[in-house]
């Protein structure tokens, strides 16, 4: 059977494009027939096809300043300039992944920006009481997915060469910031290293991030956040203006996408993504309440 169809494919070959063209239009569905619904891909992937576009604006005393690239999927080692000292990287995986803290059925993605030169001030010429704004935009999967702002977090990476040169040696050398009250990311965050629920923009003072999905199905991630959240939380000076503190030479945000039909099949209400409802002032107008360990 299989080789009098190789025969047949052979002979229709040799009578040239019209009787192949003709053989082609075979796999057309026939009008009124509906075509069989095409399930998604079981394992949830980045399209990399598309490319997101990272970009980063801060205030000088001059007006703004800042830059946008396309980014391909990499490691937080490769990095594509943005100009002056910054540079950004988009990857998957991350610290939910590491934890054990993920979605089975969801991605982690990463927007992460990084110094060109670790000794150099990260935005050049910064307004006094400034916010820095970093977006991506295109972030495409290889089906239809929801954004879960809870699942943001904000990392923190510093020099500890840096750290030790400031009186702060022993101090841990990466914090973690959440948008959630109650997800240490699998125990990650503690009272050490970070703060919970700093990223809702309920204050001046906190970071304020944003996950939307376009028209065309991509998500986009909006961070701002103020200068002064940049400083470690042992630092014992307490400054705020630019150039005045330690800064980190690596900052992350991380969030988790499932796809759609994932995200909508989960029974418990509270646990769906879902935009994310505003909660009142900490006692702490700038990093929150410590956190039991």
């Amino acid at each position: 059977m299989f080789l009098n169809f190789l025969k047949m494919l052979h002979v229709l070959s040799s009578l040239g494009p019209v009787i192949a063209a003709g053989v082609i239009t075979l796999g057309v569905v026939a009008p009124g027939r509906a075509r069989q619904p095409v399930d998604p891909p079981s394992i949830l992937l980045a399209d990399t096809a598309h490319k997101p576009v990272v970009a980063v604006r801060w205030p000088t005393g001059g007006g703004p300043r800042g830059d946008a690239a396309a980014c391909g999927y990499t490691s937080p080692k490769i990095v594509t300039p943005l100009g002056d000292n910054v540079c950004a990287f988009v990857a998957l995986g991350g610290l939910r992944i590491e934890r054990g803290a993920a979605h089975p059925r969801g991605a982690v993605i990463r927007i992460g920006l990084a110094k060109s030169d670790p000794g150099r001030p990260f935005f050049d010429a910064l307004s006094d009481g400034a916010s820095i704004t970093v977006t991506a935009t295109g972030i495409t999967m290889n089906q239809a997915v929801t954004p879960w702002p809870a699942t943001l977090l904000m990392q923190m990476d510093y020099s500890g060469d840096q750290l030790v040169a400031c009186g702060m040696g022993g101090a841990v050398g990466t914090l973690l910031y959440t948008r959630s009250l109650t997800d240490d990311v699998g125990g990650a965050v503690t009272s050490e290293n970070g703060r919970l629920g700093c990223l809702d923009g309920s204050g001046p003072d906190r970071a304020s991030c944003r996950l939307a999905t376009a028209p065309d199905g991509s998500v986009t991630l909006e961070a701002t956040f103020p200068y002064a959240m940049l400083r470690h939380l042992r630092d014992p000076w307490l400054r705020t203006r630019p150039g005045t503190f330690v800064e980190p030479v690596q900052v992350v945000f991380e969030f988790e996408v499932l796809p759609t039909a994932v995200a909508e099949s989960i029974k418990d209400p509270d646990a769906r993504p879902r935009p994310y409802q505003h909660r009142p002032p900490m006692e702490h107008p700038e990093f929150g309440p410590p956190i039991r360990p």
